[in-house]
């Protein structure tokens, strides 16, 4: 297993990935909030996650290292800082991972790893 999915598992948080031999990115959630995170090539990085809308897509830029602090971080992040009120006002957040998986088929052939 990956060293960033095992740091989220130890975490207690569930992941769920779409490639189970070589994952290079992957979706994690405490239940309710949502994080994106990616790794391999040249460089990592962690994400917010929330409903895709024109304005900020699908989630904003939180950290360019995955670390215990970087995952929390991108599951509670609304809108960065630096986000406009217009920003902010597009950002609509997941119920939860079940309304996560339920949202597209593309979302909902994830696949949780389980320990």
């Amino acid at each position: 297993m990956k060293y960033p999915i095992q740091l989220m598992i130890d975490m207690g948080l569930r992941v769920f990935v779409r490639d189970t031999e070589n994952p290079m990115y992957c979706f994690f959630t405490d239940g309710k909030n949502i994080g994106y995170a990616q790794w391999g090539g040249i460089r990592e990085s962690v994400s917010s996650v929330h409903k895709p809308n024109k304005s900020t897509g699908t989630g904003f830029s939180v950290a360019d290292e995955i670390t215990q602090m970087t995952l929390l971080a991108a599951m509670q992040t609304i809108a960065p800082h630096w986000a406009s009120a217009s920003d902010r006002a597009s950002v609509r957040k997941y119920r939860d991972i079940d309304a996560y998986l339920k949202a597209s088929k593309w979302n909902s052939e994830l696949i949780e790893v389980v320990k």
